[in-house]
């Protein structure tokens, strides 16, 4: 008898035994899992954070500028290059020479300042732009000289006006309005250069 009650309290403290280790087993476990996943967690917002796009802190002002300014250089480029072929006048053809090189310059600096900001480039100019070349293509002569400075003049006075409005906005990106500044002593040397010309023409006109 004395034999069995021994043998019955050994078996309830190998059971009891077998279930504490049990519930330790279970909590360590759990406790282990949440640890991983909270430093994968971590890990992950990390990794978020130090890949974050830059352009992400640029205003829709500044990404319309950017766009805008990028379209504008595509026709000054191409109104340059329609000049040198088609114009009479040497003074026209070397303006246009200036302006395609300068703003040639002036949109791959802005393409590169784009990328570091994250904003797209644009592929081609609007249809405005397009609708301009056109119907300068079809002048000759002393006519399309008139009118080729004409519109550029027009092009570049509205130019000079939007970069000085970049240049002291309180809101704009800060990288962005240092450029902006620095262009626009270039874009009123464009100015008075196609002003003399467009004088000039007029002059012989007469």
């Amino acid at each position: 008898m004395k034999l069995q009650l021994k043998k019955a309290a050994f078996g309830m403290m190998l059971i009891a035994s077998c279930f504490f280790v049990s519930c330790n087993d279970d909590g360590t476990a759990d406790t282990t899992s949440d640890d991983s996943t909270n430093l994968a967690n971590n890990n992950a917002n990390n990794n978020a954070n130090n890949n974050a796009d830059p352009g992400t802190s640029l205003n829709s002002g500044d990404r319309d500028f950017i766009s805008d300014v990028m379209e504008g250089d595509m026709a000054e480029i191409r109104l340059a290059q329609l000049a040198q072929q088609k114009a009479t006048s040497a003074e026209v053809k070397q303006v246009a020479k200036t302006l395609e090189t300068d703003h040639t310059a002036s949109m791959n600096q802005l393409k590169d300042l784009a990328s570091r900001k994250g904003v797209t480039a644009p592929a081609e100019e609007d249809n405005d732009a397009k609708d301009r070349y056109e119907n300068l293509s079809k002048k000759m002569g002393n006519e399309f000289d008139r009118e080729w400075c004409e519109k550029v003049i027009d092009k570049h006075e509205k130019t000079i006006k939007n970069f000085e409005n970049k240049s002291t906005d309180n809101n704009a990106d800060a990288d962005l309005k240092t450029w902006a500044a620095g262009m626009v002593p270039k874009l009123r040397t464009h100015h008075d250069q196609l002003m003399a010309c467009h004088n000039k023409l007029k002059a012989m006109k007469k």
